[in-house]
């Protein structure tokens, strides 16, 4: 049910299931508004009989497009143990993926390649009335959070507890939530 959650979060081809207890999540930070780029990974998590109560997955870290050095994996790799070490009891393959992919941001941004940029359109962001292209962006990242709680009730829908959780974690401010996620 976890892995049916990822694959309705993430983008299309960004998991691969690889068989009844493997799966593969490629972790790309999407290129930020100046034009940097960043290192693409991939994680294969391998569950144990005894996931999620009472062991995490075991974690390999490859490179994904272009090539992280094996330090740089060292340590996608150490931060993805480690992720998954500090929410044993629970699911941890979005948490993971997401903890890599911000430490990605923060380690291994690069020049993107120059390309003519299209002309700014003048005036006000189309959207929201007063909001610029950032708010905007907030906003979609908000949206983002919110469909997640949604895909999550769906997948977690025979599970009362777990429920409870995820309404508790919808009623939290949207960084709250993306930690709790």
């Amino acid at each position: 049910e976890e892995v049916e959650a990822i694959e309705a979060i993430l983008a299309p081809g960004d998991v691969e299931r690889i068989g009844e207890n493997r799966v593969r999540v490629r972790v790309a930070p999407e290129p930020d508004g100046d034009g940097h780029v960043y290192g693409t990974a991939s994680l294969e998590f391998v569950f144990p009989p005894e996931y999620p109560s009472g062991k995490v997955p075991t974690i390999t870290a490859s490179s994904g497009e272009g090539s992280l050095s094996e330090e740089v994996l060292a340590e996608v790799k150490a931060v993805a143990d480690q992720t998954a070490a500090d929410n044993l009891g629970g699911v941890v393959v979005f948490v993971v993926a997401d903890a890599v992919r911000e430490w990605l941001q923060e380690h291994t941004r690069e020049e993107a390649p120059s390309q003519p940029q299209p002309a700014a359109p003048a005036g006000p962001a189309v959207g929201v009335e007063g909001a610029d292209e950032e708010d905007e962006l907030d906003v979609d990242s908000e949206d983002l959070d919110g469909e997640m709680v949604e895909a999550l009730k769906e997948v977690l829908r025979d599970d009362a507890a777990k429920l409870r959780e995820l309404r508790g974690i919808k009623r939290m401010e949207v960084r709250e939530q993306k930690t709790a996620l």
